[in-house]
């Protein structure tokens, strides 16, 4: 009786969680921009905002936008996907790198501050960034932290960046640390069951060696508010 009684429990817990969780993504504009490659969309871009759209959010992809629209647009889009050659608090823009975004100081015709633009104001509806290139969680004492002050002082939900070098094969968005973001944002979005931002980076990681035999650097993949839900943002 007993064991009968606590197997029901279980399935009544199991019932009420699933139904305090949403049943559909709730929406919102993503920006996906790839300044990785020659001045065309990368196939990769085009992927990430495919599965977006896909369960109802709202994304657009950008190839060879400079870092003042880049930095401009952030505070209308619930989530977004900067690729680009990085640095400690920097991340290029466009594809011939002409302009970067950095996290703090004042801006000039090189480098764009979000602190100038954000300090202020914040970026209240933003949930998620992934600052996706070299070392862009590193410290700068010239250009500050891109995803910590993002987090911590402009309060948006969750980040991911790299704390060191990654690397992949130009054109081929199917190795290293391309192929990582694709499967990053798949599985954030697509698996049935939908997973955190610590937990997808643990899989696409595994996809990464799996595929290449190392991990291309992805095991440097630093996260803030890493058991978020990309999904239910």
């Amino acid at each position: 009786m007993f064991k009968k009684s606590f197997t029901v429990g279980i399935v009544t817990l199991c019932f009420i969680f699933l139904l305090l969780q949403p049943a559909y993504a709730l929406g919102g504009n993503v920006g996906v921009y790839d300044f990785s490659q020659t001045p065309q969309i990368p196939s990769n871009a085009l992927t990430i905002a495919s599965y977006f759209n896909f369960v109802g959010f709202s994304a657009t992809s950008y190839y060879n936008s400079n870092a003042s629209s880049v930095r401009s647009s952030l505070y209308g889009q619930k989530i977004a996907h900067i690729n680009g050659h990085g640095g400690p608090g920097v991340i290029t823009c466009g594809y011939n790198g002409a302009t970067k975004i950095k996290a703090t100081g004042t801006s000039d015709s090189t480098y764009y501050s979000l602190s100038d633009t954000y300090g202020g104001t914040g970026l209240p509806t933003t949930k998620f960034i992934f600052f996706d290139g070299c070392s862009t969680s590193q410290y700068s004492s010239t250009y500050g932290d891109l995803d910590n002050y993002c987090y911590y002082s402009l309060g948006v939900d969750s980040t991911l960046a790299y704390s060191s070098s990654v690397y992949f094969t130009t054109g081929n968005p199917n190795v290293g640390c391309a192929l990582f973001s694709k499967q990053f944002f798949s599985y954030s979005l697509l698996s049935t069951i939908k997973k955190t931002i610590d937990n997808s980076v643990v899989e696409a990681r595994s996809d990464v060696f799996l595929t290449d035999g190392w991990t291309c650097g992805t095991e440097n993949a630093v996260t803030f508010g890493g058991s978020g839900y990309i999904y239910y943002y």
